[in-house]
């Protein structure tokens, strides 16, 4: 998916993914306040779009940088190393103008069994916040189908 993720987080042992490009964070609640556990954590692309869209900007706190994969190859996809096991019950994603129509939202235990624990054919863009998702696992990952435009 050309686009921006930016952060994938897991809230209270939720998660927060931003993607469009492609920007990510992960957050965890803690009693009082969310904590963000996707900063600065290993992030592993199918593809990018070039340096300047490292798979690792979806990661780094900064709203200025973001991933996109590389143009026109769909499925694509994204996932975070949260480096322990987290309840995910959150995910955002923040798009830039390409986006992903139909993705899944997918937590693993080993990064090689995945299970959906969200699924859209109807991606709008813009920011997707999911906030009912219920799933376990160390990695989380965008899973992008069909993005919303050709690029």
């Amino acid at each position: 998916m050309r686009g921006r993720i930016k952060g994938l987080a897991v809230v209270s042992s939720a998660a927060l993914l931003l993607a469009g490009g492609v920007t990510t964070a992960v957050v965890a609640n803690a009693a009082t306040a969310p904590v963000l556990l996707s900063r600065g954590k290993p992030v592993t692309a199918s593809s990018t779009g070039g340096t300047q869209f490292a798979a690792k900007n979806a990661v780094d706190g900064n709203s200025a940088t973001r991933w996109a994969s590389a143009a026109g190859k769909d499925p694509s996809w994204i996932y975070v190393d949260l480096g322990a096991t987290a309840h995910i019950t959150r995910v955002r994603l923040q798009w830039d103008k390409s986006c992903a129509v139909s993705y899944r939202i997918e937590t693993s235990a080993d990064h090689a069994t995945w299970t959906s624990i969200f699924s859209t054919t109807k991606g709008k863009g813009g920011v997707e916040d999911l906030t009912t998702l219920s799933g376990t696992g160390r990695y989380v990952r965008m899973f992008g189908i069909k993005r919303c435009r050709a690029d």
